[in-house]
């Protein structure tokens, strides 16, 4: 998970909407059944 973060950008070090969205939706906002 760690990776994945770091590998496209956890949002922190570099601020872009589109990798908060991602990351918003992933851990956030999971998948409904």
């Amino acid at each position: 998970m760690a990776q994945c973060m770091y590998q496209f950008g956890d949002g922190h070090g570099k601020p872009d909407q589109v990798i908060e969205d991602r990351i918003r939706s992933l851990l956030i906002e999971p998948i409904l059944l």
